[in-house]
């Protein structure tokens, strides 16, 4: 048995367990998976990602900038219309993962719509039992929320 096969089926299954906690529990739309670089520049097409990555819209955006806090503070707005998000799906027994891996995965992802924020992805953690949580990881550094 080819054992790369066998990975990338591991892979594809935690894929879709964080997939279907998306749509039923969380209420995402639109979401894909994506085995290659979603980044559309030229630069990354067609090159395969080392694990499957999803892309979606929450109902709500997931998280707000510091700055756009404040500026929302100032105009009286409200956070906007959700962003596409990119999730990882990831099983709670992996190693912990790399800063190169996180690296080689920031640089395949398309740029933010807005030019002043950072990338950043959603690490989905499947638990045994198929439960997921997910935590937010920033490309470089980013001032912390203020609550």
């Amino acid at each position: 048995m080819n054992m790369g096969t066998r990975t990338d089926s591991r892979f594809m299954h935690l894929a879709d367990i964080v997939k279907v906690n998306l749509e039923l529990e969380q209420d995402w739309t639109g979401l894909a998976v994506h085995k290659s670089s979603p980044r559309g520049d030229g630069d990354c097409d067609g090159q395969k990602l080392l694990r499957p990555l999803l892309s979606g819209l929450p109902p709500k955006r997931l998280y707000i900038h510091p700055d756009d806090q404040i500026d929302m503070i100032k105009n009286l707005t409200g956070p906007g219309e959700s962003e596409t998000e990119w999730v990882l799906p990831l099983h709670q027994s992996e190693n912990p993962t790399t800063i190169s891996m996180l690296a080689s995965l920031f640089d395949s992802l398309p740029n933010p719509p807005v030019p002043s924020r950072r990338k950043r992805i959603i690490l989905a953690s499947v638990h045994n039992d198929s439960t997921v949580v997910y935590y937010i990881v920033h490309d470089g550094l980013v001032k912390p929320r203020q609550n």
